[in-house]
């Protein structure tokens, strides 16, 4: 299938209002990211755009990791043993990224968006593509295990799913965190736009989440029926999936 415009993903006037609310243009294809985030993502976004250009998709490459903390480690594709991941060390697709009860990590992926990985997580990068030029980007990221929250700026022409064993999330300009664990997948939309659908394609029903929003999906059901983020939850949601 090809790249649709980002609007296709839960509603177009929705991002508008998003934008509207605060998001402004930053770097090449169109991209855009909330000005309450602007002190975190801005110098990230600066970093993606220096970043060599095999960086920006090609030969594998996602993304650099910018920071790691306690046990991080990284498996290859082919390789039996993992290897101890270091600040600036490249994200490419196909990688099993680790970490442990003591390791927290952040990547930064070409297009600029941020992955921030909790203790005791596991996540593998299948698909990713970008071409800053024309703004079109393709990622497809698997949580296997683990809590990882994900601030995804806007591209005009976008795909960008994560899935895990229950749940497959697409995200439009969003800031989201998604906890995976053995009998049930929690998406939890702390901004923008998000739809959720379980991941076997026999079960057709699918969620829209909205800012402030969250759902739950385990194995042969349908999301559940979208509830408010409580305080005390949204910071829970945050604390081991916090900015860096």
């Amino acid at each position: 299938m090809g790249l649709s415009p980002e609007p296709s993903t839960p509603s177009s006037s929705r991002s508008r209002r998003v934008a509207d609310r605060g998001v402004a243009p930053v770097g090449p294809g169109n991209v855009v990211v909330r000005t309450s985030r602007k002190r975190l993502l801005a110098p990230l976004l600066l970093l993606a755009l220096l970043l060599p250009e095999r960086s920006l998709g090609a030969d594998g490459a996602a993304g650099r990791w910018v920071v790691v903390q306690g046990r991080v480690t990284v498996a290859k594709p082919g390789t039996a043993d993992p290897l101890p991941v270091r600040p600036g060390d490249t994200v490419a697709v196909g990688d099993l990224l680790q970490t442990a009860g003591d390791g927290r990590a952040q990547a930064l992926l070409a297009d600029g968006t941020v992955v921030n990985l909790s203790t005791g997580t596991s996540v593998r990068i299948l698909q990713y593509s970008f071409t800053p030029e024309s703004g079109r980007r393709t990622a497809v990221v698997k949580i296997i295990d683990g809590k990882v929250r994900f601030i995804v700026p806007a591209y005009r022409y976008s795909r960008f799913t994560v899935e895990s064993a229950q749940a497959t999330v697409a995200a439009g300009a969003a800031d989201f965190v998604a906890l995976v664990e053995a009998e049930a997948t929690t998406v939890a939309a702390l901004d923008g736009t998000l739809k959720v659908k379980n991941i076997s394609n026999l079960i057709v029903s699918d969620t829209d989440l909205w800012s402030n929003q969250t759902t739950v999906v385990r194995s042969k059901t349908a999301p559940s029926h979208p509830a408010p983020i409580a305080p005390q939850q949204r910071k829970e949601f945050r604390r081991d999936a916090r900015d860096f």
